[in-house]
């Protein structure tokens, strides 16, 4: 018998490669030997990832030789070593020591994954504050015994918080400084070059937690995510005034003390609808499809008119869209404006998103009360 040291040399001599203290590998006709003193086991590489222990398999040579050899290898005892020597024979491997050959598995990796965002969220700009041309008005008992607050009209416009007092939103003192006493118009640019998603409008049915149908003249979808037909002329809420037409205009305001959110503007009036619709498709249409940026004038006229089946006048007022200068102007601005198309296509697609988030409780409460206008409804002091 042999002892370690002197098979390894032979092992060495026959071109093995010492890969630790205890094993030697070698490739014989196109197949991995590894050699592990250790545990006495010769090993030959099955397939990609481990190695196999294949006792007396007769027809391999190769294996059966080096079998021999591990099996006569004598480990030396205390007392054979020399005192300055026993710290330098232990079984330290000289890169990593390799595990018995029948306790080897595959190894498995993993992508590293980056984490970039809660998943789900909708981006969304924050909403600065409202443009508002009516309010609630003084507190009214009605003949039924109920107080309510019945819509005031205002002839100019107000932009306030979206903070409350006493059941009012409170004045943007910042904001309203930067125009005139009692503004009739209103510096503004819009966030994208489509027209619907600047000014978006539908029929919807509101009660006091949250809109209950919204449609666009031919389909509706309901809280529950039904769809039924929309017809205005014959839905039995929109021919008793409780599905009214709705438009909600978003805008930056120019003159605005701060940039990052957006103000809105919201209206049930035909008129203002109309105007609005129409002004913007007008300008989309002048400058090539170009709306982003664009230095717009918000303006509030009045007019007056009859009430229908009665010869009574009343002034009513209505908002539109402008551009102050001419229309060689505005080609100029359009032509000459900083974002790109993939640009806007980009911010487009994220609105799209944001304009399916359901309203909160509160805003439809606040919608109810200034729009949808009943004065059977109690008021709330509190």
């Amino acid at each position: 018998m042999k002892t370690k040291e002197e098979l390894s040399k032979q092992l060495l001599d026959m071109k093995f490669v010492q890969t630790t203290a205890n094993t030697f590998k070698k490739e014989v006709d196109g197949k991995m030997y590894l050699v592990d003193f250790k545990n006495k086991q010769v090993c030959r590489q099955e397939g990609e990832y481990g190695m196999t222990r294949i006792d007396n398999d007769e027809e391999d040579a190769t294996l059966v030789k080096l079998q021999e050899l591990c099996d006569y290898v004598v480990e030396p005892t205390a007392d054979d070593v020399p005192e300055e020597v026993k710290d330098e024979i232990v079984d330290q491997p000289i890169e990593e020591e390799i595990p018995a050959a029948n306790n080897l598995v595959p190894i498995q990796t993993t992508q590293k994954h980056t984490i970039r965002g809660i998943k789900g969220i909708v981006p969304q700009l924050c909403e600065c504050g409202k443009i508002k041309i009516g309010k609630k008005g003084q507190v009214t008992t009605s003949r039924h015994g109920n107080q309510f607050r019945p819509p005031s009209k205002l002839d100019h416009f107000e932009i306030t918080t979206t903070e409350k007092q006493n059941d009012d939103y409170v004045i943007d003192h910042a904001v309203m400084a930067t125009l005139p006493d009692n503004p009739t118009q209103i510096p503004v640019m819009l966030l994208y070059d489509s027209p619907d998603l600047n000014f978006f409008t539908s029929y919807a049915y509101y009660d006091s937690a949250q809109c209950q149908c919204r449609g666009d003249g031919e389909y509706a979808v309901k809280a529950d995510g039904t769809q039924i037909e929309c017809n205005p002329e014959t839905c039995k809420f929109a021919t008793t005034g409780k599905c009214k037409p709705n438009g909600v205009l978003s805008v930056v305001l120019r003159n605005a003390p701060r940039v990052g959110g957006v103000y809105k503007f919201r209206t049930t009036g035909w008129n203002s609808i109309r105007n609005l619709m129409s002004s913007i498709e007008f300008i989309h249409g002048l400058t090539g499809g170009r709306l982003v940026g664009l230095p717009l004038m918000l303006t509030l006229q009045q007019k007056t008119t009859v009430i229908p089946g009665t010869k009574t006048p009343t002034t009513i007022y209505h908002v539109n869209l402008e551009y102050m200068g001419t229309i060689e102007d505005l080609l100029n601005t359009a032509a000459n404006r900083l974002a790109t198309a993939d640009q806007v296509a980009a911010l487009e697609a994220k609105a799209t998103e944001m304009r399916a988030l359901p309203e909160s409780a509160e805003e439809c409460k606040d919608i109810v009360e200034e729009f949808y206008f009943n004065e059977n409804c109690k008021y709330n002091q509190g």
